[in-house]
């Protein structure tokens, strides 16, 4: 478990989901959309400093392994909930809910549309106001997506949350390259 979590935090979710794993009872929370950081952080550190593998030198290799997977365990819950969409995700299939991973095609025309435009652009820095545009109107259409994932969730109305959450991801892609687009400008 712990190797698999480190290495690699994709393959550990599908086998968590093969196991049933819930990160909600791990660290102690609610199951659902909307929870506080501030609570999960402290649900985290709480638990994180009774399983830390330092704390436990003197145990037998057994335990310490014991103690060593659930440590992981718990940093990997952290993860997975700490994040809006990994945490969207996770609520849908404690449903056994299979995820949508492809929007409407109207909506991926768009996407693409913006990808091409940001990948094929040869931009200066007299266009970064535009960019700058550009990334706060898609970080505010990513933070709406959210609400409405949230809404969905509390009227347990998991096929919308579902779809909503197909878009988000692609509203986080385009948030994330346009970042690296405007960091890539020339300094002045």
């Amino acid at each position: 478990g712990y190797f698999l979590g480190k290495c690699r935090p994709d393959l550990m979710r599908r086998w968590n989901r093969f196991l049933g794993v819930n990160y909600f009872e791990v660290l102690e929370l609610p199951v659902e959309f909307n929870i506080d950081k501030k609570t999960l952080k402290g649900k985290w550190h709480t638990l994180q400093q009774a399983f830390h593998p330092d704390l436990h030198e003197g145990k037998p290799e057994d335990e310490k392994q014991r103690i060593a997977e659930a440590s992981a365990q718990i940093n990997h819950a952290y993860q997975i909930l700490n994040d809006t969409y990994t945490r969207a995700e996770h609520l849908l299939t404690l449903q056994k809910i299979e995820l949508q991973h492809q929007p409407e095609l109207e909506f991926l025309m768009g996407v693409m549309e913006k990808m091409e435009w940001l990948h094929e652009t040869e931009f200066t820095t007299d266009d970064l106001e535009e960019l700058q545009s550009f990334q706060a109107a898609t970080e505010e259409s990513s933070t709406k997506l959210v609400q409405q994932i949230g809404d969905a969730f509390a009227q347990q109305d998991y096929k919308r949350a579902n779809g909503l959450l197909a878009k988000l991801k692609f509203y986080n892609n385009m948030v994330k390259v346009s970042a690296e687009v405007i960091e890539s400008l020339p300094k002045e």
